[in-house]
């Protein structure tokens, strides 16, 4: 998008699917400049690593923004496989970041067939909880959260990053 346009109603218009597509588009972008221009990416609240088992973290709720400005949200209400992250494939003694990005997703509940065609009623922005053993860039496209240490197949130490 060259140029900054918002959608300009008036009586009798008859608006098709672009224009509400458009509209959205331009909320969001609007609201992603407002994030990366005056505030800082990373965690803004929440967002703490709990060990949740011998080889496994989970996120509490919270909220980060990445250095694109969209901002990525845990609820408490949302499923705790989306909350949690094994680190059972890693190998003793290791070092894991932990790390959570934006995420659009399309969920089957609200799929819609028309015709021949599926469509998707809704798109769901859904966090991404991610364990690496190497260490993430720092250009936040990702935010890191903590750094889990391995002692044999047992999580040993949990170093939590501060937020903004």
């Amino acid at each position: 998008m060259a140029e900054i346009k918002r959608l300009n109603y008036f009586t009798s218009q008859f608006l098709v699917e672009k224009d509400f597509k458009d509209e959205q588009a331009y909320h969001r972008r609007m609201r992603h400049l407002h994030n990366r221009y005056l505030h800082t990416w990373g965690v803004v609240e929440g967002l703490e690593i709990t060990k949740s088992g011998d080889q496994q973290v989970s996120v509490n709720a919270g909220i980060a923004i990445d250095s694109n400005g969209q901002e990525i949200v845990v609820l408490d209400e949302q499923p705790t496989e989306i909350k949690t992250v094994s680190l059972a494939e890693f190998d003793a003694g290791s070092t894991i970041y932990i790390t959570i990005a934006a995420q659009d997703f399309e969920d089957e509940q609200d799929r819609y067939t028309l015709g021949s065609e599926i469509k998707y009623t809704r798109t769901t922005e859904r966090p991404q909880l991610e364990a690496r053993n190497t260490q993430p860039a720092d250009d936040g496209v990702v935010v890191l959260l903590a750094e889990v240490k391995l002692d044999g197949l047992k999580i040993y130490s949990i170093n939590k990053f501060s937020g903004l």
